[in-house]
């Protein structure tokens, strides 16, 4: 899939825990669990604002660096995609 989580690893890089972002944001653990694990195969636009608005508060109060989108999803197209197609002349 050329959709990848990266909620993890903003999380370590932030110090915070998936327990503290469930707790704070009132997401489901197993939610955050299948993101940080990129597991999901979906996911409620109003879900990832609740975590982005989340982690930013807790960064903000700690003096962290706030984040956006792309520090939690990212595009990663398939190799084959990158494959240039032959074309007939």
């Amino acid at each position: 899939m050329p959709i990848k989580f990266k909620l993890q690893s903003t999380l370590d890089e932030l110090n915070i825990s998936r327990n503290k972002l469930s707790v704070e944001g009132k997401i489901r653990l197993a939610t955050l669990y299948e993101m940080a694990h990129d597991q999901s195969k979906a996911i409620k636009l109003d879900t990832l604002d609740s975590i982005i608005a989340t982690i930013n508060r807790i960064a903000k109060s700690e003096g962290k660096r706030i984040i956006n989108v792309s520090d939690i999803i990212e595009y990663v197209p398939d190799e084959s995609e990158n494959k240039e197609k032959p074309t007939n002349l």
